[in-house]
């Protein structure tokens, strides 16, 4: 398996495992996507945290809730050994599937191009 493929692959657990840790707040993230030229750099790691709906991402922000996914997705990638450089470099966000649908049909491909 090749380095970019290894980076994704732990980012998606790590993905998975932070929204289950956050499965208790209110909202709830209903998905998550990775991708990214890791094996170019480590650097280049992209995760999105999906909600349902425009109205709970923007609860989301407001509560603190997507700062919080953020914190624990660097501070759990980088406890499995993600390169600590690349880190604050890294891209968190999150984003509704309302939005995605709205914008392209529900392509999330073309959305995060």
């Amino acid at each position: 398996m090749s380095r970019e493929k290894d980076w994704r692959a732990l980012a998606d657990l790590v993905s998975l495992r932070v929204r289950r840790s956050f499965s208790g707040r209110r909202p709830v993230s209903a998905s998550h996507i990775v991708y990214g030229a890791t094996g170019i750099d480590p650097k280049h790691l992209v995760v999105w945290y999906l909600f349902a709906t425009d109205a709970d991402l923007k609860a989301a922000k407001l509560s603190g809730l997507q700062e919080d996914l953020a914190t624990a997705t660097r501070r759990e990638l980088e406890a499995e050994g993600y390169p600590a450089e690349a880190l604050p470099l890294i891209h968190v966000g999150c984003a509704s599937e309302e939005d995605i649908q709205r914008e392209t049909g529900g392509d999330a491909y073309q959305y995060f191009k």
